[in-house]
C-alpha cells in the first residue's frame, strides 16, 4: 500500500503542509502494520522446526521482492562472509530468483532462496530469526528517498534486531535507539554490522523500543485517524 501521496518525502511522523503550487493540503502518511499479526505463541525452536531451520546457530532473514533496487545481491555478498549463519531470503518468484542468481552470481551455501509465500506466512519467518536486513539501494533514487517500505513496519512488529541501509528513508521513520544501520551496497559493511548485532547486548532494547514505535505511530488504526483528522481539519 502507497502512501497518501509521494508529493513530499515521508516524514518520521505523519504530517500535513501546503502545497504553495497550488494552495492545496499536502498529506504525507508513512505506511503502518498491524502489529496483532505478528504476536506469536509459540516456542521459537518449534517454528525453526517447522521451516527446515537450524537450530543450533543464527539465522538472519529478508522478506520481499528480489528486484535488483531492494539490495538483495548486497545481501548475497554479505552471505560469503557470514560463513556461520542461515540466511533466509523469503520472496520472489522463481523468474525473480533466477534473474538475482545472474546478477548476484553462484548462491552460497548458507542461503535459502525460500521464495514467494502467503502474507499470513510472513510473521513466523521473523518471529524464528535473529536479526532482520533491509538492504535497499542507494543508488536508486525510488530505493533511497521514495520508498515506503511495509518490510520495516512489519519486522519493527516483530521485535527482532534491524540491520537497515543508511538511507534517508529509513531513517525519517527510525533511527540507532530502534535499529542498527549499514553503509548500502557495501557486502563487507552490511557483513560487519550483521556480526555486531548478534553479539551486542543492546539488540533486543532496540528490538522493543522499534516494537513500542511502530504500536505509538504506524498502525494503520493511527494512520486513519491522521489521515481523518486533516481531512476534517
Amino acid at each position: 500500500m502507497q502512501p497518501v501521496t509521494l508529493h513530499r518525502r515521508h516524514q518520521r511522523r505523519a504530517r500535513s503542509d501546503w502545497d504553495t503550487r497550488t494552495d492545496t493540503r499536502i498529506l504525507v502518511a508513512p505506511d503502518a502494520v498491524d502489529p496483532d499479526r505478528f504476536d506469536i505463541d509459540k516456542v521459537r525452536t518449534d517454528v525453526r522446526t517447522e521451516f527446515c531451520l537450524p537450530t543450533d546457530h543464527p539465522v538472519i532473514t529478508y522478506v520481499g521482492s528480489l528486484q535488483a533496487w531492494k539490495g538483495v545481491d548486497t545481501l548475497i555478498g554479505a552471505a560469503r562472509m557470514l560463513t556461520d549463519v542461515t540466511i533466509c531470503i523469503v520472496g520472489g518468484w522463481e523468474t525473480q530468483q533466477a534473474e538475482l542468481r545472474r546478477r548476484a552470481g553462484p548462491i552460497p551455501s548458507n542461503v535459502r532462496l525460500v521464495g514467494h509465500v502467503e502474507p499470513e506466512v510472513v510473521p513466523r519467518h521473523l518471529y524464528a530469526s535473529d536479526v532482520l536486513v533491509i538492504p535497499n539501494t542507494a543508488t536508486d533514487t525510488l530505493a533511497s528517498r521514495y520508498t515506503s517500505p511495509l518490510k520495516l513496519f512489519e519486522y519493527m512488529a516483530a521485535e527482532r534486531p534491524i540491520v537497515a541501509s543508511d538511507i534517508p528513508a529509513i531513517r525519517e521513520i527510525v533511527g540507532e535507539r530502534e535499529v542498527y544501520f549499514a553503509a548500502p551496497d557495501d557486502p563487507a559493511a552490511l557483513a560487519r554490522t550483521v556480526e555486531t548485532v548478534l553479539s551486542a547486548p543492546d539488540a533486543p532494547d532496540r528490538a522493543r523500543q522499534a516494537r513500542e514505535r511502530v504500536i505509538e505511530l504506524h498502525t494503520w488504526t493511527r494512520r486513519a485517524e491522521t489521515i481523518m483528522a486533516v481531512l476534517d481539519s
